[in-house]
């Protein structure tokens, strides 16, 4: 006899959805904190719990890393060879690699542990705050805790990158651009700075070592180097970036392999570490495309027929999707005619087209100012009860609010949606 769970009753049936709802609870309360406050969540628990949906893990991770949120949890629960229930027991593990991911810190039940000692905050800052600490590579209490069941098993669990870990470079790429941006926005994806070095090239010269570290899943690792020819990280300057895959031989042998793994978890693995490294890619490219605005002369010189239009771009709706256009024929046939115009019109077609995804990252990097007004109109009787049929919207005021921005910034990306002001720097700036 097979019985098959309705989607309203997977929540109770896989146990590993539990901490899921607890920590959406926990991102829902911090909506109420004022912006000024720095988000922590702490949680008590058994360890009774573990994720093994690679994809639901790197949304609950995104999520909590896109929120700045440090993840802390307290196990109440010493022994997890003991009490095991209906198969279920402690994954200690994966909730050190869930604290260590989001720079909060796990606390284990251990027998020399003391109330006062856990709650101690001179002892236990990272419990308290966030921080961009040195990735702390040793976990005795995993190894103990594995020693305990198997000692041969200790060995796949030791964090340490001399022993059983192997470094596999996955691509590298050379870029021109700032590293103050590359810090900024992988600090703020979740990386943790691993090593900091300043080389002397020469008398003149310098060369600066940065290497970060993404905790991606228990036992593999995300590294990031990235080598400047520079020691100004605010100025424009030859970039090395290297993105090397750390875990043990089978599990890099089953991320990197391009052959279809008959396992269907292997490949669902690999498939999600690829989408991974893909965004990292987009992401370096997109952070590219924009900061080379400022090295070519035709990207922020308006000639004026493009300030005679009213935007550059409208969506067009083609199969029931919004197709991102150029507003006008004579605008097309000006990029036609204009080298200048049609690199003008392409940079801003890329960032248009971008997903919506990256815009939250972005903002780590740039200014934006996002304004919001309701989709739909207010339900009919909520003022006149005489007239059922009277929907009260923002239309005129929106519509002098345009006007108004028109005339504040320098162009109209899109009518009604995106505008963009150009503000003057310092020369030395460029």
């Amino acid at each position: 006899m097979t019985i098959r769970a309705s989607p309203a009753d997977e929540g109770f049936i896989n146990s590993e959805w539990s901490l899921i709802f607890m920590l959406r609870t926990g991102l829902i309360g911090l909506q109420l904190l004022p912006d000024t406050a720095q988000p922590n969540i702490v949680l008590i628990t058994d360890a009774v719990c573990n994720v093994t949906d690679i994809h639901a893990l790197q949304k609950l991770v995104f999520q909590l890393r896109n929120y700045s949120v440090a993840c802390s949890f307290i196990q109440i629960q010493g022994d997890c060879n003991t009490n095991a229930v209906f198969g279920h027991f402690s994954s200690p593990e994966f909730f050190t690699f869930l604290a260590k991911g989001t720079s909060g810190v796990y606390i284990p039940d251990e027998n020399q542990t003391t109330v006062d000692g856990i709650l101690n905050p001179i002892d236990c800052r990272p419990l308290l705050c966030k921080n961009l600490q040195l990735l702390d590579a040793t976990d005795d209490y995993i190894k103990d805790l594995i020693h305990q069941i198997n000692p041969e098993f200790v060995e796949p669990y030791a964090f340490d990158y001399f022993s059983g870990v192997i470094r596999r470079m996955h691509y590298s790429m050379e870029y021109e651009s700032c590293l103050e941006y590359f810090l900024r926005l992988r600090l703020y994806e979740g990386f943790i700075l691993r090593n900091l070095k300043v080389l002397k090239k020469g008398e003149d010269q310098s060369l600066i070592l940065v290497e970060l570290s993404l905790p991606w899943k228990p036992q593999v690792t995300i590294g990031y180097k990235i080598c400047a020819l520079s020691e100004d990280c605010t100025k424009r300057t030859k970039l090395k970036i290297t993105v090397i895959c750390e875990a043990q031989y089978g599990m890099i042998r089953d991320l990197l392999s391009d052959r279809c793994s008959v396992n269907t978890a292997k490949q669902t693995f690999s498939d999600a570490y690829r989408h991974t490294i893909f965004g990292l890619l987009e992401t370096d490219r997109m952070l590219i495309h924009v900061h080379s605005f400022n090295s070519l002369p035709d990207l922020f010189r308006l000639s004026p027929e493009i300030l005679k239009e009213k935007s550059l771009f409208r969506y067009v709706m083609k199969e029931n999707k919004a197709i991102l256009t150029i507003s006008t024929r004579e605008l097309e046939t000006l990029c036609s005619q204009n080298v200048a115009a049609a690199n003008f019109v392409e940079f801003w077609r890329i960032i248009s087209e971008s997903e919506e995804r990256y815009w939250q990252s972005w903002s780590q990097v740039y200014t934006f100012r996002v304004i919001l007004t309701h989709d739909h109109p207010l339900p009919p009787r909520l003022f006149l009860a005489e007239e059922p049929n009277v929907k009260v919207t923002s239309q005129l005021a929106l519509t002098v609010f345009y006007n108004i921005l028109t005339q504040m910034t320098t162009f109209s990306l899109i009518h009604g949606q995106t505008y963009v002001k150009f503000v003057e720097g310092y020369v030395a700036l460029k």
